[in-house]
């Protein structure tokens, strides 16, 4: 799900490289740049489910209730109507 939001927001993937091997090696670390551009809290939510450990990534619950996530849930509805 993080990978997801970070290409949403940032529009390419968050292990992207020039080299096939490079971007390997990104994801195997879990090596990634967030742009200055980003709102905190968005970054505050991908640093959260962008972990190698499941274990410490962010549960459904808190994302469905983090900052970000509240802040805009109801935006997508509003082209909809």
């Amino acid at each position: 799900m993080g990978v997801l939001i970070y290409e949403f927001v940032v529009g390419v993937p968050p292990f992207e490289s020039n080299e096939a091997i490079r971007t390997q090696c990104k994801i195997k670390k879990g090596e990634f740049n967030l742009p200055n551009y980003l709102s905190e809290d968005v970054k505050d939510l991908i640093q959260g489910l962008v972990k190698l450990k499941p274990e410490e990534r962010m549960t459904l619950d808190q994302v469905k209730n983090h900052r970000w996530v509240v802040k805009y849930k109801d935006y997508v509805g509003r082209y909809y109507e």
